[in-house]
């Protein structure tokens, strides 16, 4: 399987595409298990609002790739305080980076 840096934070053993009601976000559910799989685009942005299913559909990303035997990294922002600048250091040898709550990080130098 592959690697997958958490970063001291658990994905949801139940964070995945099969028990996601995409409705009318279709076409980005499609997007993200391409990405996943390493055929969709290198850069995906993902936004609403909060209960919409980001970070659920974020870490599915990161268990999709896993499976095919992909390495996959995930991290919150949103407890900025916690985390050292470093923290992404080496990150570009990774087939998939989910970064979560990225507005947290807004601002912050």
């Amino acid at each position: 399987m592959g690697q997958q840096l958490l970063l001291g934070l658990q994905l949801k053993a139940s964070a995945r595409f099969s028990n996601f009601v995409a409705g009318a976000n279709s076409e980005l559910v499609e997007q993200l298990q391409r990405s996943a799989d390493g055929t969709g685009e290198a850069v995906c942005f993902c936004w609403g609002g909060r209960g919409t299913g980001k970070t659920h559909l974020l870490q599915a990303s990161c268990h999709r790739a896993a499976a095919r035997q992909r390495s996959a990294a995930y991290v919150s922002l949103r407890d900025k305080s916690e985390l050292d600048p470093g923290l992404l250091e080496g990150w570009e040898g990774f087939n998939l980076v989910c970064v979560d709550d990225i507005d947290a990080a807004a601002g912050v130098p």
